[in-house]
């Protein structure tokens, strides 16, 4: 599909976020945290996310004010707010290959989606389609069944009329928009309230 949409002339970006990734063997040449030209094809490139190591660039910019933040809001001491940035959790590669994904957004290839774009995308229920057309494979939405499309626009569309853009500490950057839509969804979700 990436050979496709590069060959219409398309920036096209292929992106494994798999722990044992394969996708340098499937192209015959060596790949790395950093998007690289596909040899042979031009307007592809292709990068293999290693998520922990995008999730500890991504602690380690931010260990101070999550420290201060754990260290003020518990009870816990030093030692264990060390511990507790240091553990693995469930889910946690996903969540690195998604920040990674927004650091890509934010590369400037997509500045032409911005939030209000995909706002009125969102309220228009074509934000999918509009999201194939403009992204071809660089983001597969295959895997996305009716009823998956369904309840995201849906909760899409609860935060874009809930919430203004800044409140998800996106200026203008569309696809980051849905970054942060996507990570507050996963919080919502996973949010237990204790009785």
């Amino acid at each position: 599909m990436g050979l496709l949409a590069a060959r219409t002339g398309r920036a096209t970006l292929i992106v494994s976020t798999d722990p044992a990734p394969s996708l340098g063997d499937a192209l015959k040449q060596r790949l790395t945290r950093v998007p690289r030209p596909v040899h042979g094809v031009a307007h592809l490139h292709a990068v293999e996310v290693d998520a922990a190591l995008a999730l500890a660039g991504w602690l380690k910019r931010r260990r101070g004010l999550l420290e201060q933040i754990a260290l003020r809001g518990t009870w816990l001491d030093a030692d264990d707010v060390a511990r507790l940035l240091r553990l693995s959790l469930p889910g946690i590669d996903e969540i690195a290959g998604l920040l990674q994904l927004g650091e890509f957004a934010e590369s400037g290839r997509y500045d032409h989606i911005t939030a209000a774009v995909v706002l009125q995308h969102i309220d228009e229920g074509d934000v999918f389609e509009f999201l194939a057309r403009e992204l071809g494979n660089d983001l597969d939405l295959r895997k996305l069944t009716d009823v998956h499309r369904h309840a995201l626009l849906q909760h899409w569309r609860i935060f874009a009329r809930g919430y203004e853009t800044r409140q998800f500490h996106v200026a203008k950057g569309g696809l980051s928009l849905l970054v942060a839509y996507l990570l507050h969804l996963i919080q919502c979700r996973h949010v237990q309230i204790l009785t």
